[in-house]
């Protein structure tokens, strides 16, 4: 389980400097809830599995990242999926 503080920072670019490489990585994740107040989603990056909960509002939030098992991940993709359905 990781904790922190998560500060929100957007940079608009009209492209990326050319010093840097970029790289992608195939996330898939979904909102399990979303309040003003905050929210909780899991999420899959790689071959990890992630349920995070983040408090608080404005520019900087508490965050704290559980890590799930595949099983876990998939049985509460399946419960989302129902209720958005």
């Amino acid at each position: 389980m990781a904790r922190g503080k998560e500060i929100e920072r957007k940079f608009l670019l009209s492209r990326l400097p050319g010093h840097l490489k970029g790289s992608k990585e195939r996330i898939r994740q979904g909102y399990v809830l979303t309040t003003r107040d905050g929210s909780v989603r899991i999420r899959k990056r790689g071959g990890e599995y992630f349920l995070t909960v983040k408090s608080g509002g404005g520019l900087v939030r508490d965050e704290v990242e559980i890590g799930l098992t595949h099983a876990q991940f998939a049985c509460l993709r399946v419960q989302l999926a129902c209720l958005v359905a």
